[in-house]
């Protein structure tokens, strides 16, 4: 959900530069468009308000600069691997439909009217 609100924002950002409107979010209008952002922005607050990276940020002490150092931005980290979030979803055969619209685990899909 979180990776499908964060494709939703960056459409939204680029939307002027793309055309969306063969997509479900945009065929429903600018209110429900702006709602369903709306509501993504907040699903991402929440997630990163959770589980935040709390991973300390390193600073290389540098007092030639203003601030005295500067960070160290090389810091590994441990993501998940996206496909197997994408392998679990198919996997366990995530397929709901509402009205018209079908999530089958990795996208929507439009069907009659």
């Amino acid at each position: 959900h979180q990776l499908h609100c964060l494709n939703v924002v960056r459409k939204y950002t680029y939307r002027d530069a793309w055309d969306y409107t063969g997509e479900l979010e945009w065929k429903q209008g600018e209110r429900m468009l702006r709602g369903h952002v709306d509501h993504c922005i907040e699903t991402l607050r929440i997630a990163i308000s959770c589980t935040a990276d709390v991973t300390p940020v390193l600073i290389f002490a540098d007092p030639s600069l203003p601030l005295g150092g500067y960070p160290d931005f090389e810091t590994i980290h441990r993501c998940r691997n996206v496909d197997h979030l994408k392998d679990w979803a198919r996997s366990e055969n995530m397929v709901f439909t509402l009205r018209n619209v079908t999530w089958n685990g990795t996208q929507l899909k439009t069907h009659g009217s």
